[in-house]
């Protein structure tokens, strides 16, 4: 006969009910961390597919304008945006597909995809994101420029007393000599002039009619260009502006003054050396967006008439020497009314137009590559004031006599400070769109993108405990721009 045992196997059981729901609470604590980590997992992953993405900006645009943005129709393999976000994500969210002991993988995503919700060409929200993109390429390179300065500077320290005096008078002789060889060229240009005046007095009269200004103070040894834009696909022609996901504020001053130096530092002009089939007056064509190289010539020796003429007037009033022969000429010409106020209207005339036909002698010295000084006084003013009606005529050429001051560029520079910010982006995109096509026929800045956001989702089946049927879709969002 068994012997009877009589101890209780109640808290055996006990236990053994406690250990299945403990073990059950490890498993389900341990797959909501996996999950939680799967999350992350994702996001890194698409934030790295987003790098590899963007990493595949367009080259030539970088190295020719220093501009890092992505080119749709340039992806490598014909490739679309999403082809590549999802390869990429592929790659990252599973980069093991074995055991998952030996992997070490322990969020065994199953599948990833990815979708784009949202792509933005930098021609859309007025040009914003190409803004964004040239500003921070000048700010960089602002820092550098200041660097190079302060190189100098510490160089010129280190430079004895007799190194800075050969240095300088290195510059004066330097400055001899551009003074020289602008003297010269002023000469040979007067001859030409007058040969002309000779030959075709007419016909200059007629041109003057028909171009106004332009030809009157053109070098002789130039003529305006006669390019004349005929793409019909122009990011001016399709300006937008849309509420988007992103935002980008920029201080109206600092892209301003940014921005100018950008195009400066990048695009062609008047006074640039070289010659050129395609569009030559790119600074020219971002102030005014003209059709053609002529009319943009023309509307800015406009404008730059219009900026010396109120200078000029300014300097004339307030030097003593200029406003008393103007005084005496009205003196002479009304005096005889004794009405003194008549007598200071005729001389503001006067100055006024003696003041306009001064900035004609700045503008064509500012083309011929000369300098002007923003204030003049009686020792820098050119045009002497028995001197006027022959010059109007076309009897007399004149270029300033000394060559210190602002530049053409400089001048440019001073109208771009003022232009509204969404003429110069679009004009500015423009000008790259037409240079950029003379080495690839289909690029187009509407296929140029500045920001993109995409979805990324990952499935994934439970590993500690599941459910028949149960499984996860997990998903964010991520969004980057240059």
């Amino acid at each position: 006969m068994m012997k009877r045992l009589h101890e209780k196997a109640s808290i055996t059981v006990f236990l053994s009910l406690l250990l299945v729901l403990f073990i059950g609470f490890i498993m389900m604590m341990t797959e909501h961390a996996r999950i939680f980590g799967l999350r992350q997992h994702l996001v890194c992953a698409t934030d790295s597919a987003m790098d590899s993405l963007f990493s595949m900006y367009d080259r030539e645009l970088l190295n020719e304008f220093d501009l890092m943005l992505l080119n749709e129709n340039e992806l490598s393999n014909n490739q679309d945006i999403e082809e590549v976000v999802s390869k990429y994500l592929t790659m990252n969210a599973n980069p093991k597909q074995d055991h998952l002991l030996l992997s070490g993988n322990l969020y065994r995503g199953t599948s990833s995809t990815a979708e784009i919700e949202n792509t933005v060409s930098v021609i859309e929200n007025e040009g914003e994101l190409f803004a964004r993109s040239v500003l921070e390429f000048m700010k960089y390179r602002t820092l550098g420029i200041a660097v190079e300065k302060v190189q100098e500077q510490l160089e010129e320290l280190e430079m004895g007393d007799d190194a800075k005096t050969m240095a300088k008078e290195q510059q004066e002789l330097e400055q001899e000599s551009f003074d020289e060889q602008f003297l010269e060229k002023t000469n040979d240009e007067k001859k030409k002039y007058e040969e002309a005046i000779e030959e075709s007095w007419l016909e200059k009269l007629e041109k003057l009619k028909e171009d106004g200004w332009l030809n009157f103070v053109l070098p002789f040894d130039q003529a305006a260009s006669g390019y004349v834009i005929e793409a019909e696909d122009l990011p001016s022609k399709w300006r937008t502006v849309n509420f988007t996901w992103y935002h980008s504020a920029i201080s109206e001053m600092e892209e301003s003054f940014l921005f100018t130096e950008y195009l400066l530092e990048h695009c062609r002009s008047f006074t640039s050396t070289g010659e050129t089939n395609k569009m030559a007056y790119e600074l020219e064509y971002i102030l005014n967006g003209k059709t053609s190289d002529k009319e943009n010539l023309k509307s800015t020796v406009n404008s730059l008439l219009l900026m010396r003429e109120g200078l000029n007037l300014f300097s004339a009033w307030k030097d003593p020497v200029l406003s008393s022969q103007a005084e005496t000429a009205a003196a002479t010409l009304v005096g005889w009314t004794g009405v003194y106020p008549a007598i200071k209207l005729t001389q503001f005339t006067m100055i006024a137009g003696w003041s306009f036909a001064e900035a004609i002698v700045d503008v064509r010295t500012l083309l011929s590559g000369g300098n002007i000084p923003i204030i003049k006084n009686s020792e820098s003013w050119t045009l002497e004031f028995s001197q006027i009606a022959d010059f109007l005529d076309g009897d007399l050429f004149l270029t300033a006599k000394e060559n210190n001051g602002l530049s053409y560029d400089e001048y440019l520079r001073l109208l771009l400070y003022a232009q509204g910010r969404s003429d110069r982006r679009y004009h500015t995109m423009d000008v790259i769109q037409l240079r950029m096509r003379e080495k690839n026929p289909d690029f187009s800045m509407a296929d140029c993108l500045g920001a993109v956001q995409v979805k990324a989702s990952m499935k994934a089946a439970p590993i500690f405990y599941c459910f028949a049927g149960f499984g996860y879709e997990i998903s964010c969002e991520q969004s980057r721009m240059y």
